[in-house]
Formats: C-alpha cells, sequence, structure tokens
C-alpha cells in the first residue's frame, strides 16, 4: 500500500467519525435532514409566507441578499453572512400548505449556522421546528 493511499483512507476514517460524532445523518428523511452540507426541512406552510418569513430571517441573521430568483414553485435566495461565508436559502412549493426549505451556508457547509437560520424561519412563521 502507498503511503499516499493511506492517508486517504486515514482522513475519510476521520471525516466519517467527525460526521457520527456531530449527529449529522446523511440521507435522514425525517421532516429535517443534514445531507452534503445542506439542512432540508419540509415546512407545513404555503410558498408564499415561507418566501417572505426566509427574507425576515436572513436579515435578521445578518445576511446580505445578493440575489433573488423567484420562480411560481421556487425561490432561491442567495447571499454573504457578516463574515463573508456563501448562504443559499432555497425553496420549493409542494403543495398548497407545504414547503421544502433547504439551507447550505459555508463553502463547505456549516450544520449550527444552517440550522440557526433554520430556527429563525420556523420562529418567524411562528412554528415550532420538530
Amino acid at each position: 500500500m502507498s503511503r499516499a493511499f493511506t492517508l486517504c483512507v486515514a482522513v475519510l476514517a476521520l471525516t466519517a467519525a467527525g460526521l457520527a460524532l456531530t449527529g449529522c445523518k446523511s440521507g435522514d428523511k425525517g421532516p429535517i435532514s443534514y445531507d452534503l452540507g445542506t439542512l432540508s426541512a419540509k415546512v407545513p406552510a404555503p410558498m408564499a409566507q415561507v418566501v417572505d418569513a426566509a427574507g425576515s430571517a436572513l436579515n435578521d441573521y445578518g445576511v446580505t441578499v445578493q440575489n433573488l430568483d423567484k420562480q411560481a414553485d421556487s425561490t432561491v435566495f442567495k447571499g454573504q453572512t457578516q463574515s463573508g461565508g456563501p448562504v443559499t436559502l432555497r425553496i420549493q412549493k409542494l403543495d398548497d400548505s407545504q414547503s421544502e426549505v433547504k439551507i447550505a451556508t459555508d463553502l463547505l457547509g456549516n450544520y449550527e449556522e444552517s440550522l440557526g437560520l433554520m430556527k429563525k424561519l420556523y420562529d418567524k412563521l411562528g412554528l415550532k421546528m420538530p
């Protein structure tokens, strides 16, 4: 075995251990999941309400929105945190009373920051996060 191969295996093992210790479950299909740096939630609210709450939550969280793409069944906010990290918040209409929200923060994903933003969004909607 080459030294480079052994190093790669060690890095992969440490990454998997780190994800297990932080409680990150790839592919979890519950109401809220975190997979490949993106926090996803099925929110029991119409898309228009979720879009309004997302804009307010981003503002309260100190995110500068640089791009807003609104479509009939989806909206994407792209911006930067106060520290300069990228934020992408996607909202997809599932039906008239439910939306899917996906939040990705930082280049490689920041679970705590994404979760804080999701909590802020739920607060703006007057909902308790599951």
